[in-house]
């Protein structure tokens, strides 16, 4: 875990290492994705994009990423 913090801190990206399918591309940093949201089988994502929860208890699930979806930058998806 203390690894995960360090590599946080280097790259500037946030994510579970289970969330993400194979074939995932990240471009660049300032990457933030909910710990339970699933991003699908080759996907690729670009820097300063924020994948989340809008923190509403009505909908309490995270976003799902389907495969072969394209992130662009400033991209902001929340579920």
């Amino acid at each position: 875990m203390k690894k995960l913090s360090r590599l946080r801190a280097i790259t500037g990206i946030e994510l579970n290492p289970n969330c993400a399918d194979s074939g995932l591309h990240i471009v660049h940093g300032k990457i933030v994705v909910h710990l339970n949201a699933k991003i699908g089988k080759d996907c690729k994502i670009l820097s300063d994009v924020t994948i989340g929860w809008q923190g509403r208890y009505d909908k309490p699930s995270a976003p799902q990423i389907g495969d072969r979806v394209f992130t662009w930058k400033w991209c902001k998806d929340y579920w």
